[in-house]
């Protein structure tokens, strides 16, 4: 399938008569995807969605040039609060006009009070919650009250939680499009999914920008997403435990006096840790202490102006086997390389630690009984 070029919706004859170019040989494929659509619809709560898209940022970029206008405001979660880095300059090229939400640094979250303040206060926008860190999961419903506001929530940290009911879905806050890709927290391909919640006017410029300016569907990533589907008990087991991972994680790290940064207890947890240190140059050091001994993290600089520091996430220890039994571990070992650094018996302790998670791993995916999938198409 690597290559190939298919609509992601099946067209009449009218519709084919006047398309510029259309590929012969493609409709089986057409049909599948429309069931995968489908799939993921139900799964999420939405009234339509398209998979066209790369990514997270292909999505921002793809989806802003037929969302709005030049010139309409978006209300944007800043860096600051954990949005991405590269949305506000993506919005501001595209003739947007950016007003970031307030913030509250003490308890590293949106300014909820003033945020509601701000955006119900306009007459007219989109808001655009990009949250790409955080140790907690938010609840945004109040700052979507306003009914002048067109509202887009990303959730590519998240979707696990939400497709299992473990978080509040963003369409039940009352948001009206959810982006999200399926290569991070969603252990799937590369891809990005875009979902409405209605179908409205909206909705149909959106599905024409990406018509317009994504040619080819990347029709093997779309099975591999239907596919991750099929087993929700595994992706609930996945979910539970890549969150229980990180608190207990949290606590471990703590409890040997690591800077961990330490979430609020009022809001469902997220999978990522923070590790502060006093320099950025320290925080480089260690990132490159665990590469060495072959734990990666993410050197970054923190939100909430936390100042450099490491990001590290469960999701991927998980689908290697990480469980709460092996967390103490974990975090001796981390404790050990920060700071006395690379040895190659610490090396050899993290495979060590690896092997044992594997003989315990049961979320690996069973093989398949037959190379057959959807409708007994091979």
């Amino acid at each position: 399938m690597e290559g190939l070029y298919a609509t992601d919706r099946p067209r009449g004859l009218e519709d084919n008569l006047k398309s510029k170019i259309l590929f012969s040989g493609r409709r089986r494929l057409s049909h599948d995807i429309t069931a995968i659509y489908r799939q993921w619809s139900e799964a999420l709560g939405a009234d339509d969605l398209s998979m066209r898209l790369l990514s997270g940022l292909h999505a921002h970029a793809t989806i802003f040039m037929g969302l709005g206008r030049v010139g309409e405001t978006v209300f944007l979660l800043p860096e600051k609060a954990g949005g991405h880095f590269a949305t506000a300059g993506i919005l501001e090229r595209l003739g947007y006009r950016v007003v970031e939400l307030p913030i509250d640094l003490e308890r590293h979250r949106v300014d909820m009070e003033r945020a509601k303040r701000l955006v119900d206060g306009s007459d007219g926008g989109i808001l655009f919650i990009d949250r790409s860190e955080g140790l907690v999961y938010e609840d945004f419903g109040p700052l979507t009250e306003n009914p002048a506001l067109y509202c887009v929530h990303d959730a590519s940290q998240y979707l696990p939680a939400i497709l299992t009911g473990r978080y509040r879905s963003p369409f039940a806050m009352g948001f009206d499009l959810l982006i999200s890709t399926l290569h991070k927290s969603f252990p799937g391909p590369q891809k990005a999914l875009v979902a409405t919640r209605t179908r409205d006017e909206r909705w149909e410029r959106v599905k024409r920008v990406m018509s317009q300016f994504v040619s080819s569907h990347h029709v093997r990533s779309t099975y591999l997403a239907g596919l991750g589907l099929e087993d929700m008990g595994r992706l609930e087991r996945y979910t539970d435990r890549f969150l229980e991972n990180a608190v207990a994680l949290e606590q471990a790290l703590a409890d040997l006096g690591i800077d961990v940064v330490r979430r609020a207890a009022d809001a469902p947890p997220t999978q990522h840790l923070w590790i502060r240190f006093d320099s950025a140059e320290a925080a480089y050091e260690a990132c490159r202490r665990l590469e060495l001994c072959r734990i990666h993290s993410n050197y970054r600089l923190l939100p909430y102006g936390l100042g450099y520091g490491l990001r590290l996430g469960t999701t991927a220890a998980t689908l290697q086997g990480l469980r709460p039994t092996h967390v103490p571990r974990l975090a001796q070992l981390l404790g050990d390389i920060l700071s006395g650094g690379f040895t190659l018996s610490r090396r050899h302790a993290v495979r060590e630690l690896a092997s044992a998670m594997a003989d315990s791993d049961d979320l690996r995916c069973p093989s398949p009984p037959s190379p057959v999938l959807f409708g007994g198409v091979p």
